[in-house]
């Protein structure tokens, strides 16, 4: 229960940067095991018209912070392997109470750590989506490249009521995991399955 209400207790600081300067620092450590792997799979997604715009999107942004070092990373490798005039569209999204306003004050330098790359670079478009990512955020067939740093672990729904927790741990019955287990594979498969 701790860590929920201290989860809630960063979000309702609106507009202070104040998640990106607690949980969004711990956050940004999730990217390293992995970073060479992004950079280099970057390269070989497949964007051959020149005129077209690279999308990119973090789902479940917060307020950008967690995923702004390797967005500049990432950037800068496609930049360099596209050209410096391909112009890329980032879209951030999270439910629409998020904290939208400290996005835009750390996209603008307003928030400076950590270091915004909107500052440094030219045609790089940033927009945000307020909508629930177990929902079609964007048009079909139109990203490049999308992740999400820590948020694909909040479920579409609770599926169960906990005895003695709000998450799953150690002392989660076996009808509470199983019940988790089972809408976590039900939110997996809708997160990944393409609208029509």
């Amino acid at each position: 229960m701790k860590i929920f209400l201290k989860h809630i207790a960063h979000m309702e600081k609106k507009g202070d940067g104040n998640y990106g300067s607690t949980l969004g620092k711990q956050n940004v450590g999730y990217v390293k095991p992995v970073r060479e792997t992004i950079l280099s799979l970057a390269k070989t997604i497949p964007f051959t018209d020149k005129d077209s715009v690279f999308n990119i999107a973090d789902y479940g942004a917060a307020d950008g912070s967690t995923a702004m070092a390797i967005f500049r990373e990432l950037l800068a490798t496609l930049k360099d392997h596209h050209g410096p005039n391909t112009q890329f569209q980032v879209i951030y999204e999270d439910l629409e109470m998020n904290d939208f306003n400290s996005l835009f004050k750390r996209m603008s330098g307003i928030i400076p750590d950590p270091p915004s790359y909107l500052l440094e670079m030219d045609n790089v478009y940033v927009l945000a989506s307020g909508t629930n990512f177990y929902k079609q955020c964007v048009p079909s067939n139109s990203m490049h490249f999308m992740m999400s740093m820590t948020s694909v672990h909040w479920l579409s729904r609770t599926p169960t009521t906990f005895k003695d927790s709000i998450y799953k741990d150690a002392k989660s019955s076996t009808e509470e995991t199983a019940a988790l287990n089972k809408q976590a594979v039900l939110d997996w498969e809708t997160f990944f399955t393409e609208k029509k």
